[in-house]
């Protein structure tokens, strides 16, 4: 369980750091939306929500009309997106990150990290 609980913070840590390098921009159909993350993968392990639940890690994305916010637990980063189809370009202090949106799912994949929302 130690060795469960340490993985599933290391993996959470390394989200964050990645999440702090990025934002997102605005387009059609993910403007004035909420996305809650549903998995996140690195290294070959994958974490899901409710592992994320055990911990009391939360972690949500909005976007409104040409901006983004994700909170990680209590810790906001913003920044702004353009949209091309379902592919967005999110930035934040210089650093975009891509994602994808298909249907209810959007994914952001960078470095051999991958964390997967689920639209609210």
């Amino acid at each position: 369980m130690k060795k469960q609980l340490k993985t599933v913070l290391a993996l959470a840590l390394c989200a964050m750091m990645l999440l702090a390098l990025c934002a997102c921009g605005g387009g059609s159909s993910v403007a004035n939306t909420k996305w809650a993350l549903k998995s996140a993968e690195m290294d070959g392990m994958t974490i899901d929500a409710s592992m994320l639940a055990m911990i009391g890690a939360e972690f949500t994305l909005t976007f409104t009309s040409n901006t983004w916010e994700i909170n990680m637990m209590g810790d906001i980063i913003e920044g702004t997106y353009t949209e091309d189809g379902g592919k967005i370009a999110m930035t934040s202090d210089g650093e975009t990150v891509p994602a994808s949106v298909n249907g209810n799912t959007l994914t952001m994949e960078q470095d051999g990290q991958k964390m997967i929302f689920e639209k609210k």
